[in-house]
């Protein structure tokens, strides 16, 4: 049997599939942000926020008095925990020695097929969470609901006081209104005039699509996305993709991409034939108490916003 490193070597290098998924396993969220990126840095997570501008800057004439007070800049670094998933297999003894007989179609190490389909269900399970507001037991990954608020605590700082750190949220107190123009351009206006972000994409759900394209009726556009190397149409909000996201809640989140990130802490293993590896998961095996081979593979990843202030939500619309 291969060792739990030679296992990890593979995991973490050459992906294979061998079965068709009856199920949804769809990761859109996850391509959506790039998907994930091994961390680099000391092993934690630092976001540096600069959210104050120095006062003394401005015109001057000549032959005014220039003061020794120069004015400085508020800066402050927030830390960021990371999330952890985790997930096992137990392959009977005998089912894995039929497979290296070759009995199970395409297989020829049934533990192995069974890590592989297992890294899919732990991916699965972070994108149903990605679009969450990070809150559960035990806690889940930040998600974009988490992130793009305005009065919950990032970093032990509460967001309803340290506005720097807040999105843009419209909302109606639980009330759900109508989706209008108006609303729609509130929002931008809000976000490019007042917050001076170059937000580049909507996310929303399924249902607020069609509400959106049937508000716009003749006067709706499409722009073209790029989804991995295809380009296709998606509807335009303000001349900028808006994209359905499967599970996403009903609202609107108006996103800066390049302020996310999903990351992960890198695994370092040694396998069998002394070769380094370094990748997402890593893979430990577990002492069974029956004629089986039990592993279990773990990721541990958070996904970043390195600037929610740029972000906004249109939220409590119909």
């Amino acid at each position: 049997m291969l060792q739990a490193s030679d296992l990890q070597y593979i995991l973490n290098t050459k992906p294979m599939y061998f079965w068709q998924k009856a199920f949804n396993i769809d990761t859109p969220l996850i391509d959506f942000f790039g998907g994930i990126k091994t961390h680099q840095g000391d092993g934690n997570i630092y976001i540096p926020f600069h959210h104050g501008r120095n006062d003394s800057v401005g015109p001057f004439d000549e032959g005014d008095t220039i003061t020794s007070s120069t004015g400085e800049q508020s800066k402050r670094k927030i830390k960021i925990d990371w999330s952890r998933y985790k997930g096992g297999i137990d392959v009977d003894g005998l089912a894995e020695a039929i497979s290296k007989l070759g009995a199970y179609d395409l297989t020829n190490d049934l533990v192995l097929e069974e890590l592989e389909d297992l890294i899919d269900d732990i991916l699965s399970d972070i994108e149903d969470d990605l679009s969450g507001d990070g809150t559960g037991d035990p806690t889940p990954i930040y998600g974009t609901n988490y992130w793009i608020a305005d009065d919950n605590t990032v970093g032990g700082l509460d967001r309803s006081s340290y506005t720097w750190l807040a999105s843009y949220v419209s909302d109606n107190g639980g009330t759900d209104r109508s989706l209008t123009k108006s609303l729609l351009q509130t929002m931008i206006s809000q976000l490019e005039d007042t917050r001076g972000s170059k937000w580049d994409t909507a996310l929303t759900s399924r249902t607020m699509a069609y509400v959106y394209e049937a508000l716009m009726g003749d006067a709706k556009r499409y722009v073209d996305v790029k989804v991995g190397d295809v380009f296709m149409k998606a509807l335009a909000i303000d001349g900028k993709p808006l994209i359905p996201v499967p599970g996403y809640g009903d609202r609107i989140d108006f996103i800066r991409k390049k302020d996310w990130e999903l990351q992960a802490v890198p695994h370092v293993s040694r396998d069998t034939y002394g070769r380094m590896n370094k990748g997402l998961f890593k893979v430990e095996e577990r002492q069974p108490t029956t004629d089986s081979t039990r592993m279990f593979a773990f990721i541990y990843l958070q996904l970043v916003c390195k600037n929610p202030y740029k972000q906004a939500s249109l939220q409590d619309i119909e």
